[in-house]
This record gives structure tokens, sequence and C-alpha cells, in this order.
């Protein structure tokens, strides 16, 4: 493995880590360490993400990022997806240099 590889698997555990970013997270049946983002239509206005309600109900948009390895696998577009419990739709999931990062969205309240 180069060692630019190397140095982002070492990041990983940094970011992924409970004692730094990460908190213990139950994703879709998975209990892990994860960082979620909750973003609010002020940060979705300067980061330039925009979040469409469907069917003229709003909700809200997060961010999920999980190390590859701990997820069995990523979440298609559309599917719901539970975190916590609480169940939200996929808008986008990918791989990123071993951290997988899930956009999803959810109603209000």
């Amino acid at each position: 493995m180069s060692e630019f590889k190397d140095m982002v698997l070492a990041d990983l555990d940094i970011f992924v880590n409970g004692d730094e970013f990460a908190e213990d997270h139950d994703l879709n049946g998975t209990l892990c360490k994860a960082v979620v983002d909750t973003m609010d239509s002020q940060e979705n206005f300067y980061t330039g993400q925009t979040y469409e309600p469907y069917g003229g109900i709003s909700g809200r948009l997060i961010k999920v990022y999980v190390k590859a390895s701990d997820l069995p696998e990523i979440p298609a577009e559309g599917m719901v997806f539970r975190v916590d419990d609480e169940p939200l739709i996929v808008n986008k999931a990918s791989e990123e240099m071993g951290v997988v990062v899930i956009t999803l969205h959810g109603s209000e309240g």
C-alpha cells in the first residue's frame, strides 16, 4: 500500500473515533462509530446544496460519515435507512477513501 493511503487510513481512526468526533450510532441495524451531521437550511444555502421537499413536506438534511469497513453495504439511493431508529431516505451514498458518506433526508419533528 502506498505511503499516502497508509496516512489516510490512520486519519480515519482519528476522525471516526469516540474520543474525537464520532459517537455510537445504530445505522440500519449495525452498531458502529459514526459522525452524524445535521444541517439546517441556512447551512445548505452556504454550501450550495439544496433540498427539495417531496410533496410539499419540509424536512432536514443529514450527513453520516462512517468507516466503510463498519457497514455491511453502501445504501442505495431512495432506500429507507434508519439512523438511531429514525427512518430516513437516502439521497446519495458513496465511499470516499475508506469513509462512506451518506446524505439522507427526513421530515421535521
